[in-house]
Order: structure tokens, then sequence, then C-alpha cells
């Protein structure tokens, strides 16, 4: 994100509703630590969109920065992740994808 090569994230709705903790809304502020946890910025959310995972876009992919950049790149990077370290059992469904 400090580079401006970052400039979206996703998270698992199904993790919201495993841990109880609120989704987040557009105006939100956030602040990002660095690995000495340090921090390093503060970002405000513009944007969040409840977005089923085979439904998430081109462009979302490409600001989330990761990798190629590319949807297929996101999917597989995403379902992985998702599959191995989900508050949920359900592991990949839907998913929110939003600005920051």
């Amino acid at each position: 994100m400090l580079a401006g090569v970052k400039d979206g994230t996703a998270s698992s709705l199904w993790d919201y509703e495993a841990t109880g903790e609120p989704l987040p809304e557009a105006g939100e502020y956030s602040i990002i630590l660095d690995g000495t946890d340090e921090p390093r910025a503060v970002l405000v959310s513009t944007d969040v969109r409840i977005v089923p995972f085979d439904q998430v876009s081109v462009e979302h992919a490409r600001a989330e920065g990761e990798g190629d950049r590319t949807l297929a790149y996101w999917r597989a990077s995403h379902e992985r992740y998702w599959r191995e370290h989900s508050e949920n059992p359900r592991g990949v469904g839907v998913g929110h994808a939003g600005g920051v």
C-alpha cells in the first residue's frame, strides 16, 4: 500500500460471521503496522462490497496488487489462504471486496 501497488483488499464474510466481528464500513480508518509493530500508515475505507467469490472482478484482483495481479492468481491464492486459515469450517465461499 505504501508503494501505491495495493489499494484494495478482501476478507471472508464467513469469517466475520464465525467471529462475530462487525463488517468493515466505508469511512472507517485502519492503522497499518510494519514488521516491528510501528505504525506506517493510516488508511480509510472508501468502499465496501459483499461479492460472491466467483464474482470478484478483474479490477479488484488488480487492486489487491498481489502476484501477477490477475484474477486467476487472486482466486487461486485466496482460495488456498481461506481453506488453510478460515475462522469458519466452510472455508471459501462468499467474500467481500473493498477499496481503501
